[in-house]
Order: structure tokens, then sequence, then C-alpha cells
């Protein structure tokens, strides 16, 4: 591949957690770069512009990729609630700071939040999940596996769905269908011994979405060399990997409207 570089584009066919430096060497001075790249467990096939030092999303799409093996395989970390493996949280920048914290959060009594958040069952909502793993620190994936499922968690996707701990707390998203069968409303179940309180804290990161980004463009994505000190790194959430830093940065109300111009999401139904 050396042999031509640089190239003025580079095309990325499997998922990559990682941005290698080799793909940041062999690109040209303002050339594009496409790659399906995993950030806190989801994956975006994000088209970068080559600006100075770093990479600038210009458009993110939603998709679903083979994953990189060999040297560019990345493994999610698996952390099971109250011991068994009937409900599992997958991490996939690590595992939280005390883990055994969790160990019997599955056992207290369950918190459940109705948010008010509606969406029509066709609306498009692809910028929930991103905005949920910006804004939630214990942003993770929860599974709950089929053959020993006892109904201690009722998600509507039970092999996928958004979740996020906080200390010796955990929540996912969940929802149910209106009145009129035409929308669905987001909630939020916790356990834990604070589960109603950070029940709350979830479900107002969802109305927040619905209030500020809901059929926004979505956020601006950053690639910046592993060395670069966090103040010079813009955005709302930095996602270490080995060899790049990622930035999600939120639009602002102000240029919501002209983001929104440039840069398109498909259909996704959330959680």
């Amino acid at each position: 591949m050396r042999a031509h570089a640089p190239y003025d584009a580079i095309l990325v066919t499997a998922g990559a957690w990682d941005i290698p430096p080799a793909w940041i060497a062999q690109l040209s001075a303002g050339g594009r770069l496409v790659v399906p790249l995993r950030m806190r467990g989801l994956t975006r096939s994000v088209a970068f512009e080559r600006v100075g030092d770093h990479f600038a999303s210009t458009s993110a799409l939603v998709c679903g990729f083979v994953p990189m093996q060999g040297a560019g395989e990345h493994q999610v970390q698996l952390l099971l609630i109250n011991g068994t493996d009937e409900i599992g949280l997958r991490f996939d920048d690590g595992l939280p700071a005390d883990p055994g914290l969790l160990d019997n959060a599955g056992r207290t009594q369950r918190a459940e939040i109705w948010t008010g958040v509606t969406v029509g069952r066709k609306e498009p909502v692809g910028t929930l999940q991103l905005y949920l793993a910006t804004a939630l620190p214990g942003f993770c994936v929860m599974a709950v596996d089929p053959d020993l499922d006892t109904g201690l968690v009722s998600p509507n996707n039970r092999s996928f769905a958004l979740a996020a701990v906080d200390e010796g707390n955990f929540a996912y998203l969940t929802t149910r269908r209106t009145a009129d069968d035409k929308s669905v409303e987001y909630g939020v179940h916790a356990f834990g011994p604070q589960g109603p309180a950070f029940a709350e804290a979830v479900a107002e990161q969802l109305r927040t979405w619905a209030r500020e980004h809901r059929g926004g463009p979505g956020p601006h994505i950053g690639v910046y060399p592993a060395a670069t000190p966090d103040d010079q790194l813009p955005g709302d959430r930095v996602i270490d990997k080995k060899h790049c830093r990622v930035t999600l940065s939120w639009p602002t109300a102000a240029n919501a409207a002209e983001d929104q111009a440039v840069q398109h999401h498909p259909t996704e139904q959330g959680e």
C-alpha cells in the first residue's frame, strides 16, 4: 500500500476501534478517510477530512461491519450482574473503577421512570445513542441471555439495550407504546442503592437530547494524535484509543441548522 502513497482517499471496509498512524501518514494533505469507527461500543461509518495534524468529520452514518481482526482487534469487557450470566454489561473502553460495587445491584428494587419523551414509530432518532454515549460517563450496552432470562430486566431489545453505570447503580433504556399506538415513550429502569436518583439522571439526559438535539445533525467527530494534551482537545467527550484520541462535540442551537445542511444521518430506531 505504501508504494503509491500519499493517497487522496482511504476507504476502510472492516469495523475499526482505532486509527493506526499508518493511515494518517499515507493520506495526502486534505485527503479523506472513510472508516467504520467504533466509539463506546457504537459503530458509525465516518467520513473524515485531514486538517493539519488531525481529522475532522464531514458525515457519520449508522452502519454494521465485521470487526477488524488481528493487530487491529479490540475486545469489549463484560461485567455480569448478580454473579450470573443472565445480565451482562459490555464496556468498550474499560470496566468501571470498582466493578465490585455492582455485585448486588440487581437484588435491589427496580426504579422506573417514564420520561415523557415520545417518538413516532418511524421517526428518525439517529443521534440518541451517540448523545447518551457522550453524556453518560458510565455508558455501556446491556444484553440478556435468553436461556437464563428471569424477567428481572425488561428492555425492548434484550440483545442490545443502551445502559449506564454509576458506582453501585446501573440503568437501561426501554420503551412502551403510547395509547394511540402511533408512538413509543422512552423510559429508564434502574437498580442499586441510589437507583431512583440515577434513573432520573439518565431520564434527564434523554429529555436534554429531545430538547436540544432531536432531529439535528449529530456531533462533530475529531481524531487527534494520542499525545495531544487535554487542553488542546475540543468537545464534550474524549475517547482515548491506543493510537489516537477521539472527540465528540455537539453543536449548539445556534449552529445546528447550518450543520444540518451539510451533514446527514439515516433513520435509526433507538433502544
